[in-house]
């Protein structure tokens, strides 16, 4: 269930300004406003129940790292990265948890993309989705070199 959230908006007043005809428009006080909206959350937080990302594994990704550092730490995640039969179920912790068959794959290079790719695709930071979608679009270009 969506939850309701009502919205006070204080009164404040607005600045003079010229529209771009070139009509001037005088100072003004906008009243106060009351209105309701659906509760979204915290600013850049993913709610439980619509987070789809599962990383496997720890890949040592870090922004602050040079491209080489990131794309040679990724690339090492997949070749420890142990390839799983398509569909098949794991526990961690007390949950279970089910490998998609996107995620299995031989090729390293490949496997190290699209963690990137996944990576920028569920972050939202606009430094690490630049980032990652860099480092993807580099390691998509080895694994076709590699083919």
């Amino acid at each position: 269930m969506v939850r309701k959230i009502t919205v006070r908006k204080e009164g404040y007043w607005r600045k003079a300004y010229t529209r771009r005809d070139g009509t001037k428009v005088k100072r003004a006080w906008v009243p106060k406003t009351t209105y309701k909206m659906v509760d979204k959350g915290a600013p850049g937080r993913t709610p439980k129940s619509k987070q789809w990302a599962v990383f496997e594994t720890y890949t040592g990704w870090k922004k602050t790292q040079p491209a080489t550092t990131r794309q040679k730490k990724l690339v090492a995640s997949c070749e420890r990265t142990t390839y799983r039969r398509k569909g098949y179920t794991y526990k961690r912790g007390r949950k279970t948890v089910r490998v998609s068959p996107a995620t299995i794959h031989s090729d390293r290079y490949l496997c190290a993309a699209r963690k990137a790719q996944q990576l920028a695709n569920v972050s939202t930071d606009s430094t690490t989705k630049r980032l990652a979608r860099q480092d993807a679009k580099t390691l998509f270009e080895k694994a076709k070199e590699t083919r």
